[in-house]
């Protein structure tokens, strides 16, 4: 943390991107100051979403980004739906980390329901690279075989209104 912080004091930036979890963005307001965070830009990613009552209860307002739906009242996608029905049943508490995890089981779970034959890494890779334009459980599922990755969609939450759906681009 020493280090960061001094780094990010000598380059003097107008926006700092918090990829981290709620204690070490806890220990970077202690060490680079409330005043001085309050005159930056603040972004961050789901892995620090646990934090975010943290920073606004010192005044410290975070632009969120999010490769699901942040906020629970997202249920017009049915993967949400799902999410809330299993979470409720089995007494769990909702967290935007649980969700991305709750999603990317059930894509595994899909790909391997789909594999006939042996499973193995390749035979997962090779249904995973067949996956081409599919509406899984609202979301659009597309592998891209340059960043190897099979979703594009992104959440931006600044929390002034209901967080604005993305798609990124190529």
């Amino acid at each position: 943390i020493y280090d960061a912080v001094k780094k990010i004091k000598e380059f003097n930036p107008d926006s700092i991107m918090l990829m981290c979890i709620e204690p070490v963005v806890e220990e970077l307001v202690k060490r680079l100051g409330v005043d001085y965070l309050s005159k930056r830009a603040l972004l961050g990613i789901s892995l620090m979403n646990e934090a975010r009552p943290f920073l606004l209860s010192k005044g410290l307002r975070v632009i969120m980004t999010y490769v699901v739906p942040p906020h629970f009242g997202s249920d017009y996608l049915e993967i949400v739906r799902e999410y809330l029905a299993d979470s409720a049943r089995q007494g769990l508490k909702l967290s935007p980390l649980a969700l991305t995890g709750y999603i990317q089981t059930r894509i595994l779970f899909e790909i391997l329901r789909r594999i006939s034959g042996e499973i193995t890494k390749e035979s997962i890779m090779n249904e995973c690279e067949k996956v081409k334009d599919v509406l899984f459980k609202g979301l659009h599922l597309n592998f891209d075989p340059e960043a190897r990755t099979l979703a594009k969609d992104l959440w931006i939450d600044d929390y002034k209104g209901y967080p604005i759906q993305s798609r990124i681009i190529d």
